[in-house]
């Protein structure tokens, strides 16, 4: 009677070892709802946020150049004169 007892005690521990790790697995491998799916999108929400603070850092360099064409007239000569080689009289020029 002793080993029948054993066995079955055995073959609840295997059980209860068995519904633990399934519902590990379920809980990590889940789609749309486990830990590996949340880890990837925790990753992709930091490259996504990454992305859109160097487009507004961008975007604050664009509106620099945008307000200094609507206001200053020698920066615009500056650019229209590096866009068409042209050059002032007795004027040198050093290239970098």
């Amino acid at each position: 009677m002793k080993k029948k007892h054993k066995a079955k005690s055995i073959t609840k521990e295997r059980i209860l070892i068995t519904v633990v790790l399934v519902a590990m697995g379920l809980l990590i491998f889940q789609p749309r709802e486990g830990l590996l799916f949340l880890s990837i999108r925790v990753m992709q929400k930091k490259r996504i946020e990454r992305s859109i603070d160097e487009t507004k850092v961008k975007m604050v360099l664009q509106q620099r150049k945008i307000d200094l064409l609507k206001s200053n007239k020698n920066h615009i000569e500056k650019i229209i004169r590096e866009e068409t080689n042209m050059i002032k009289p007795n004027e040198k020029i050093m290239k970098r």
